[in-house]
């Protein structure tokens, strides 16, 4: 059966501001590789290279990132929302011609950072939601910060979503899960959206369960990151770099060389400091402090210190850092 994806790559990235000011979101830098290569590393491993992306803020700059060589498999086709973003359910609305073709679709966030129990989780969510013939099938998973930072999917003991964020009035016992940011759908869902800007789970799905419509989970245990804001995008990389230092063969080196890009960090872990260098970077360990990341070809000078900084590759830092991400748009 034809499957394509839909990438969700509009957003403003507010969070993220100065940054996501010069880059979108998608193509903000986790560990070396823009976030939207998370995602699409996902859809590769399963062969779903036929993907929609919708655009809003800076568009030109995601169709120049997805034109790069080690994308040069995929098939993107894009949906331009110019004058406003339509929201998660407006996203398909207005993608509906480039996915009403496919027997089922992938909608997935392109700022999620997640290591899956199996490189081909996609093509486990796929099948469960087709041998349950659902309306829609979420990616959920545990998350210590559920109900505390994160709002939850209600689901009943076998999986079935009953509600969003606030639990149902309802004497059915319910447990609360993570949504992880990927789903897939039934191309009848394609019917049920409302013109114009729309929610997707409150505007639609929430109206189908209340008429029988069967909205489904697949439950995964693994690890994923918030990378909302610059302090989640640090708390993030630290946890990477110690998996990284204790892992020799990790997700993150496979991520890497499926983009044919080498793997070469240096990580320190030594008291308070977290510390992951390019082997090509001219910035040694002993400049840093906190959790720091610096991506390859970026020198500075002996002088300089880091201090809870995320750091991209080809430049040269010649001041001293301090919790901020430096991009090659900025001034470093």
């Amino acid at each position: 059966m034809a499957v394509k994806a839909l990438l969700l790559c509009a957003g403003l990235g507010t969070r993220l501001r100065p940054s996501t000011n010069h880059l979108p979101k998608p193509a903000i830098p986790f560990f070396g590789l823009p976030l939207c290569y998370y995602s699409l590393y996902l859809l590769r491993k399963i062969n779903c290279l036929d993907v929609t992306v919708n655009l809003h803020h800076l568009p030109e700059k995601i169709q120049t990132l997805l034109k790069k060589d080690e994308l040069s498999d995929f098939r993107f086709s894009y949906s331009l929302e110019k004058d406003q973003i339509m929201g998660s359910g407006g996203a398909l609305y207005y993608a509906k011609n480039f996915l009403q073709s496919a027997h089922s679709f992938f909608a997935i966030n392109s700022d999620e950072v997640m290591i899956p129990p199996s490189a081909e989780v996609l093509n486990d969510l796929k099948n469960h939601h087709l041998k349950t013939k659902s309306l829609a099938t979420l990616l959920v998973t545990d998350h210590p910060d559920l109900l505390k930072t994160l709002k939850p999917v209600w689901v009943t003991k076998e999986g079935v979503v009953r509600g969003f964020g606030d639990k149902p009035e309802t004497t059915e016992p319910l447990r609360p899960v993570h949504y992880t940011g990927y789903k897939i759908f039934s191309k009848d869902v394609l019917s049920l959206l409302p013109a114009g800007e729309s929610h997707i789970f409150h505007d639609t799905l929430v109206p189908a369960i209340g008429a029988g419509a069967l909205v489904n989970t697949h439950f995964i245990d693994c690890r994923w990151w918030e990378t909302g804001s610059f302090a989640n995008l640090l708390a993030a990389t630290k946890d990477v770099i110690h998996l990284i230092h204790r892992e020799k063969k990790n997700h993150i080196r496979d991520i890497y060389e499926s983009f044919q890009k080498e793997f070469s960090f240096a990580t320190t872990i030594q008291g308070q400091n977290t510390v992951a260098l390019h082997s090509s970077a001219g910035v040694k360990s002993s400049q840093c402090r906190g959790t720091v990341f610096v991506d390859e070809s970026t020198t500075s000078a002996p002088t300089v210190i880091l201090q809870n900084c995320i750091v991209d590759k080809d430049l040269k830092l010649t001041k001293s850092q301090q919790d901020t991400l430096i991009l090659k748009t900025e001034t470093a």
